[in-house]
């Protein structure tokens, strides 16, 4: 017990170097204050992913993926994302679903695509939504789920995305999915 104090004491301290670290690497990007420095950019980020920066593991991610700043490691870059995204980081997850989804940086793949949009959709990103119901509505056979397609168009659409209500409706004018129950 009497190291409970020292080990929140040494959590706090983490997120504080991490935050400290992310904000110097966006000044090395931008050259605020110190030389534009593309090498130390990517040391700061990766520093501060390690001390547990879920946002900054992310961006860490797509660089690796992409090989910026940083020499490509697909295998990490994933690694990073998936983690990220498992976290609650939204934009990692839609990351990752987009490039499965249209083979950028990584090998197509339809169904880690659509879990990845779904985890999205699930933490609140609504474009991501639409993503996953168009997967789950136009993609692959063994894929397809009309229900549950229009059930992802049906939550972006309530929480107020109005490409997910016109995609909708258009659907059910042209006898693709049934109208709402009223």
């Amino acid at each position: 017990m009497r190291y409970a104090g020292a080990s929140r004491s040494f959590a706090i301290r983490s997120r504080l170097v991490a935050n400290a670290c992310k904000n110097l690497a966006v000044a090395y990007r931008k050259g605020e204050g110190v030389a534009p420095d593309k090498k130390r950019e990517a040391e700061l980020t990766q520093r501060a992913c390690e001390l547990g920066d879920t946002a900054t593991c992310a961006t860490h991610g797509v660089a690796l993926i992409d090989g910026e700043l940083v020499e490509q490691d697909v295998k990490r870059g994933v690694e990073l994302l998936d983690a990220a995204c498992g976290k609650g980081q939204d934009e990692a997850c839609t990351f990752l679903g987009q490039r499965y989804r249209d083979g950028k940086g990584l090998a197509k793949d339809d169904a880690r695509s659509l879990k990845y949009f779904v985890a999205a959709c699930d933490g609140g990103r609504l474009t991501s939504c639409i993503d996953a119901a168009k997967h789950l509505l136009d993609g692959s056979q063994k894929l397809r789920d009309v229900a549950r397609g229009t059930r992802l168009l049906e939550r972006a659409c309530d929480g107020g995305n109005e490409s997910a209500c016109e995609i909708r409706e258009k659907l059910v004018r042209t006898g693709r999915i049934k109208a709402r129950a009223k």
